[in-house]
């Protein structure tokens, strides 16, 4: 008989096993303390840089506001300071954090013409964080001289063959006016910082202060809160594109879905051809990259929204066409007070009504505004500022002195200086 030989039995193994579980049990419970620590952390640095830029957005504002506030204190800013260079030197502390603040001008000369708006920024840093927010500021002090006059040309003026300028207080010029040429005259009183010649009915005074015309940044404004309407949207025709028979307002934009609260529409003429013909506007139309072959024809009726706003601004040239024959819903097949466009508190769905074809408000052409022969009398009810002038035509000019007393922006100069609505914007670097 043979004896039986049990193998003996290994234990180790198994405990080998458990210890293994055991540590990476450990391991993998570390790692998870590691990963939560590390994604707290992750959170924390992440919170603690949007509180730092939060508490830096707050004082870039504050450094706004001191400066606007240091500004309007000192009359003689403008030589003061300089652009491009922050103030105050050393930075103001307040806080976990600092600002200051700096301005520049368009043209690179803040101390060349008091009526030119500045863009002020203002520097808010905490910490790594910086923000940096700009404004522009626009004059608000007395109205630009040019709006003491009907109708003010920057330039000489040579009335054309019988070109009848007829005003209701007088015709300016920043250089001489001639009335000489075939039943040319004026009507009404004339001043000229050169000589007056020829046909004036009332009386004449040479050698005047040349009146202040707006700066190059009389535009800005309704630039950036403007309503941008496409030209390539406006109906052919006319050798070009052409607005007619319709309502421009406040609420009622027919080119686009947008419209605008104070009633600021801007097209880019891209120095093409635009007819305008029976047509009314509520509102401020600006016109940029305007050329002579802009016309405005037949029949209007125009006013601006906001009571002391200009109703049309021209970056460059305009003819004036238009009749001064009623505007008259049954001829033209339209309703020209509907609602959101109303006509003296009163709005409608009929075509039974008529309005005084004019241009109500103030209209400023930085080019050449042109009368062309023949054109039946033109009337504007307000304020014309023009560059030059190109008369060949009668035309009618009857004053409102609300643009003078109440300057809309960009037609003010001087003390004190405001932020202009709608131009606060984040920009980067300081």
């Amino acid at each position: 008989m043979f004896p039986v030989t049990h193998s003996p039995v290994d234990r180790h193994p198994r405990a080998g096993y458990l210890y293994l579980g055991v540590m990476m049990t450990a391991l993998i419970v570390g790692l998870v303390g590691v990963s939560a620590l590390s994604v707290a952390r992750v959170k924390f640095d992440t919170a603690q840089r949007q509180n730092d830029l939060f508490t830096a957005q707050t004082l870039a504002r504050t450094a706004i506001e001191d400066a606007v506030r240091q500004i309007n204190d000192d009359a003689s800013w403008r030589t003061n300071l300089s652009i491009n260079i922050e103030y105050p030197d050393p930075a103001h502390n307040l806080g976990a954090g600092s600002f200051t603040w700096k301005l520049s001008d368009d043209d690179g000369n803040l101390s060349d013409d008091d009526a030119d708006a500045a863009w002020l920024t203002g520097i808010g840093r905490v910490g790594d964080a910086v923000f940096v927010e700009t404004v522009m500021l626009q004059p608000t002090g007395a109205g630009l001289s040019c709006l003491e006059a009907a109708f003010h040309c920057g330039t000489s003026v040579t009335l054309g063959s019988a070109a009848d300028i007829e005003t209701d207080q007088f015709f300016s010029s920043n250089g001489s006016i001639n009335a000489s040429a075939l039943l040319s005259k004026i009507d009404g009183n004339a001043e000229a910082v050169g000589t007056i010649t020829g046909a004036v009915t009332g009386t004449t005074t040479e050698g005047i202060t040349p009146r202040r015309m707006p700066s190059e940044t009389v535009f800005d404004y309704y630039l950036r809160n403007g309503t941008w309407i496409d030209y390539d949207s406006l109906e052919n025709g006319g050798g070009g594109k052409r607005i007619r028979q319709t309502v421009l307002s406040p609420n009622l934009n027919p080119f686009g879905s947008a419209v605008n609260a104070e009633g600021i529409y801007v097209i880019d003429c891209q120095n093409q051809q635009l007819t305008i013909e029976n047509t009314r506007i509520l509102g401020t139309l600006v016109l940029v990259n305007s050329s002579a072959s802009t016309f405005i024809d037949f029949s209007q009726y125009w006013s601006p929204a906001v009571l002391n706003y200009p109703t049309l601004l021209v970056d460059g040239s305009i003819s004036f066409r238009y009749l001064s024959g009623d505007l008259d819903e049954n001829d033209q097949g339209s309703n020209y007070n509907p609602v959101g466009a109303p006509y003296e508190g009163s709005e409608d769905s009929d075509t039974n009504d008529t309005y005084p074809s004019k241009i109500k408000g103030l209209v400023y052409v930085s080019g050449t505004l042109k009368l062309p022969t023949l054109t039946p009398d033109s009337l504007v009810d307000g304020c014309v500022i023009c560059g030059t002038l190109d008369a060949r035509s009668d035309a009618t000019f009857d004053y409102r002195a609300t643009f003078l007393n109440y300057p809309p922006p960009g037609f003010a100069s001087g003390n004190p200086m405001q932020i202009a609505p709608g131009t606060w914007h984040r920009t980067t670097g300081p």
